[in-house]
C-alpha cells in the first residue's frame, strides 16, 4: 500500500497546525514524525488513520487490492478504546477479527 498526503492544511481554534503540500510512504518504511507538544504529530496521525478530517487537503490510500479501509491502524500512547494496556487493546481487536 502507499499512503499520499496532498496539500494537507489543519488548523485548530483559528491557528495553523501544520500545511503539508506533497508526502507518501509504502508501506514498509520508517517514519520518523517529532515536533513539539501541540504541534499536530497526534492530529496528523488521526489524519491519516481516518479519524479526523483535513481542514483542507486529501489523503490517498493505494493498494492493489480493492479495500483499503482497515489498512491503517492509529494507536494512542494512552488507552484509547478501553481503559486497559496497549496489549489489552490488540487483542480485543483481533478477537473481533477472529485471530
Amino acid at each position: 500500500m502507499r499512503i499520499e498526503l496532498k496539500q494537507i492544511c489543519q488548523v485548530y481554534h483559528d491557528q495553523l497546525l501544520f500545511n503539508i503540500d506533497d508526502l507518501g510512504w509504502e508501506s514498509g518504511d520508517s517514519i520518523h514524525l517529532y515536533g513539539a507538544n501541540g504541534s499536530g504529530k497526534s492530529t496528523l496521525m488521526k489524519i491519516i488513520a481516518r479519524l479526523l478530517k483535513p481542514t483542507r487537503g486529501q489523503v490517498r490510500y493505494l493498494s492493489h487490492e480493492e479495500q483499503t479501509k482497515g489498512s491503517v491502524i492509529y494507536l494512542h500512547q494512552h488507552a484509547y478504546l478501553f481503559d486497559t494496556t496497549v496489549r489489552g487493546n490488540l487483542e480485543y481487536g483481533l478477537r473481533l477479527q477472529g485471530q
